[in-house]
């Protein structure tokens, strides 16, 4: 299986905080979400893979090349907090851009992209909305070959319907099998049904990278009656809300099905990491890495 990304213990430094080691791996043709709170590390990682963070350890490598090779540059399209495109360019203005930095670059894709994202040709960058402004980042990365999309934070602030077309396009993106897109968000709700592998940053450490579905199969939401809430359940529970009839948690899979008297539900993305954010731990003896 081709890997567009792989790092192998790659670390970066400043001042009181550290990313890293950090190893994960993105096989060709799918969607990683990199999630964890704000100054977990999210933005950090993705600069260094961009060159924009000098490592202190370890490497990686993209679309099969060691990282900071010129050749596989064009073959990356970025968006990130902070817009590449000056103020008073217009759609037009970076469609000329691109089309003299990169030979690759594919107009008509590009205004097809455009057209369908309602994204104006002639107004200033500048004037535009917050989500017309990621709407033609993210048309732009598109359209100039890239395999690989690395992604800052591009749902920040939109409102639902343009996020559901951003996510559209990242699954148009992919589906050749060919491409795949790391995007860093803390909504998750955007990620529940599009993304395939997920990569989980706490205070700089990563607690998991892998599969989505093998990270939530180690767990389970669980309801019961106050017999069942025990002080080994208190000390395994994630997100432990106790009302006059009963309580509600995630719990590690094995403790969960270990209960009686208990009802046991698959749990939703959305739901686990809002319950690790508020205090849990990633269920190690559970969740391969």
């Amino acid at each position: 299986m081709t890997e567009l990304i792989h790092t192998h213990g790659l670390t970066v430094s400043h001042r009181d905080f550290t990313l890293g080691p950090i190893d994960l791996a993105l096989p060709a043709g799918y969607i990683m979400g990199l999630v964890g709170a704000n100054g977990a590390g999210k933005t950090t990682l993705l600069k260094a893979l961009l060159g924009l963070a000098p490592l202190d350890g370890g490497g990686f490598d993209l679309l099969g090349r060691p990282g900071g090779v010129a050749t596989t540059r064009a073959a990356i399209g970025v968006v990130l907090d902070q817009p590449l495109f000056g103020e008073t360019w217009t759609a037009k203005d970076i469609a000329r851009a691109y089309a003299a930095g990169y030979p690759g670059f594919d107009k008509a894709g590009y205004v097809s992209r455009l057209n369908r994202l309602a994204v104006p040709m002639a107004t200033r960058f500048q004037r535009m909305s917050r989500g017309t402004q990621v709407k033609l980042q993210l048309a732009a990365a598109m359209s100039h070959g890239a395999k690989l999309l690395l992604l800052d934070e591009p749902t920040a602030g939109l409102d639902a319907a343009t996020r559901a077309d951003l996510m559209g396009e990242l699954q148009a993106f992919i589906a050749a099998g060919d491409a795949s897109v790391l995007i860093s968000t803390h909504i998750v709700e955007d990620l529940e049904e599009i993304v395939d592998y997920l990569a989980y940053l706490d205070h700089g450490r990563l607690q998991f990278s892998g599969e989505r579905d093998v990270f939530l199969a180690a767990y389970r939401q669980v309801k019961g009656g106050a017999a069942a809430l025990s002080p080994l359940v208190r000390e395994a529970a994630i997100g432990l809300r106790e009302t006059a009839v009963g309580w509600t948690a995630i719990l590690p899979v094995d403790a969960a099905t270990a209960l009686d008297g208990v009802v046991c539900e698959p749990v939703g993305l959305n739901a686990l990491m809002v319950a690790l954010e508020r205090g849990g731990q990633v269920n190690e003896n559970s969740v391969e890495n």
